[in-house]
């Protein structure tokens, strides 16, 4: 069976790292990238030579300064100068945002800080990603509740499922009702017509699914205000980025803008990340080969990748078959 290779290129389609490694996690915003080749992690400036000395089990992106590493099956994060922040003992680590991290200690997950500081204790049984200042933690009972970036408990653990934070609300699911509750736990946007968030709010509008559409179930959008921003239900459709959304036409995907115009034709195969738009460019997959085209469709980078994902440097992380 044929490996994959990745490498590195621009959106001009020039070689920054040769088509050579296992894998590529991603690049820092000062150009350091986690590699992976013959089964170990290590860190490289876009030149190639080292920028951190030292080998890992998996090594993953930098954001903000810090890297989670993993070290004899356990995680904890290192700095830009390759020092040892937080100690590997986690058996789970999630990034930092922008200050606290979820992290599994002992089968329990906490919230630590930037200095592995412990500010909520390890005694839940899941932990979100924080977002817009509030974390959603699970108790022993199966039920999500919600703390604040100190740790203070804000939203208490009454919910079946809870969506992380966007623009200030976030979608939940409990015995009374369920729709989307701000801070204050109050219930802002019931739901009517629809029955699932699909990613929380981005852009204004939140995609909801479990939308009455003929004969089976479709995707719509709702504003802050709770109405559909949409004429018809849509067969399939993810959050809007940069301005567009990808939506699913028969078997193809293709992009519309807040307008619900198809602005970018349903012709391709696949999409990357749920077709998010990074940097106004967008990795899909056309004629069986990745490439990249930006927000009017046009293709930036050719389809010749057998892979392909943009990272947070307008670069693209791209991959052929060996």
């Amino acid at each position: 069976m044929n490996q994959l290779k990745w490498g590195l290129i621009d959106l001009h389609g020039n070689a920054v790292l040769p088509i050579q490694y296992d894998f590529i996690d991603g690049v820092s915003e000062d150009g350091i990238a986690s590699v992976c080749m013959d089964g170990v992690w290590r860190y490289v400036h876009l030149d190639g030579t080292v920028a951190i000395r030292g080998e890992f089990e998996r090594a993953f992106q930098f954001r903000s300064g810090l890297a989670l590493v993993q070290k004899k099956g356990l995680y904890g994060m290192i700095n830009e100068e390759g020092e040892q922040v937080i100690e590997c003992k986690y058996e789970r680590c999630l990034n930092f945002s922008p200050d606290l991290a979820p992290a599994r200690l002992n089968g329990k997950y906490g919230y630590i800080d930037r200095k592995g500081e412990v500010v909520v204790p390890h005694v839940y049984e899941d932990a979100q990603i924080p977002s817009e200042g509030f974390g959603w933690l699970m108790n022993s009972t199966g039920m999500w509740g919600c703390v604040d970036t100190e740790g203070k408990p804000r939203i208490p653990f009454r919910y079946e499922e809870a969506e992380p934070f966007g623009e200030f609300l976030s979608f939940v699911i409990g015995d009374a009702f369920k729709g989307f509750i701000n801070s204050s736990d109050d219930l802002v946007i019931k739901a009517d017509g629809w029955s699932r968030s699909k990613g929380g709010f981005r852009e204004n509008v939140a995609c909801v699914y479990g939308v009455p559409r003929r004969a089976s179930w479709g995707c719509n959008y709702i504003d802050h205000s709770g109405r559909f921003t949409m004429k018809e239900a849509l067969n399939e459709a993810y959050s809007f980025a940069g301005g567009r959304a990808c939506i699913r036409v028969k078997k193809r995907y293709g992009f519309i803008d807040t307008l619900g115009e198809l602005v970018i034709p349903a012709i391709f195969e696949e999409t990357v990340g749920l077709g998010f738009f990074k940097g106004e460019m967008a990795a899909v997959k056309y004629n069986g080969k990745y490439g990249c085209i930006d927000v009017d469709g046009n293709v930036v980078v050719p389809f010749r990748y057998d892979l392909a994902a943009i990272t947070n440097r307008r670069l693209l992380r791209v991959a052929l078959e060996s």
